[in-house]
């Protein structure tokens, strides 16, 4: 995603009565003499600037960039959307607490632990121990087409309802399989976090960092980087 675009160097400096004011006392600039602030200040106020504002620059391959406007991404990378599933057991914290249950039950962990599936399987067990359960989209629909036919009369179609709604159970229980790397990776950090330092926590999860590994792909090609760095 495009930077914030800080390039302004600013000092505090304290005044009487425990106040302080902030000065800006110069401004970043790139080798061409861009300046990437994207956040114009008056009296007080940021304001982000307008597309339209900024003047254009000539990188040393050539091509045009703008000022004022942070720094833009030459390589867009998507995030993907979460899960219901994993949604529902994020906003129950479910990773979290059994990740403490896990901890209470080992005293320790291999320096290479990676959550398995047996790892997940007893993260199922132990959900159902704690009765988890949560509502699809799918769902919801279901048992609204259902009450919206019984409002107007018709009987007729209770077997085709039933029948998605056995569709839709089957799907949702086919859920904690079709997301198994992901649910994995939630599982893997929140118990790395138990045992292991921060600086490990981050080292172990640039490996599963769609940024990170799109860019070290990236720099491996020279083709790709000289690309990018060409008159577009």
């Amino acid at each position: 995603s495009t930077t914030y675009g800080k390039g302004l160097v600013q000092v505090v400096k304290s005044l009487p009565y425990n106040t302080s004011l902030k000065m800006t006392t110069a401004k970043y600039y790139t080798p061409s003499g861009r300046s990437i602030q994207s956040i114009e200040y008056e009296n007080g106020e940021g304001t982000a600037t307008p597309d339209s504002v900024g003047r254009a620059f000539k990188t040393k391959g050539g091509r045009t960039v703008r000022d004022r406007h942070g720094i833009e991404p030459d390589v867009m990378i998507n995030a993907e959307s979460p899960s219901e599933l994993e949604e529902a057991l994020q906003r129950r914290a479910a990773f979290f607490f059994y990740a403490n249950h896990f901890a209470a039950e080992n005293d320790a962990i291999a320096p290479d632990f990676q959550a398995t599936d047996a790892t997940l399987t007893d993260f199922q067990a132990w959900l159902d121990a704690q009765d988890f359960t949560y509502r699809t989209d799918g769902e919801r629909s279901v048992t609204k087409l259902q009450e919206e036919f019984a409002t107007i009369g018709y009987d007729a179609v209770q077997d085709e309802i039933a029948a998605l709604q056995r569709a839709v159970e089957s799907e949702k229980q086919a859920g904690f399989r079709r997301h198994a790397t992901e649910l994995k990776h939630h599982l893997q950090e929140e118990i790395l976090a138990r045992f292991v330092t921060e600086s490990d926590q981050i080292r172990a999860e640039l490996g599963y960092d769609p940024q990170v590994q799109r860019a070290v792909t990236l720099l491996q090609s020279d083709d790709s980087y000289a690309n990018i760095l060409s008159v577009r």
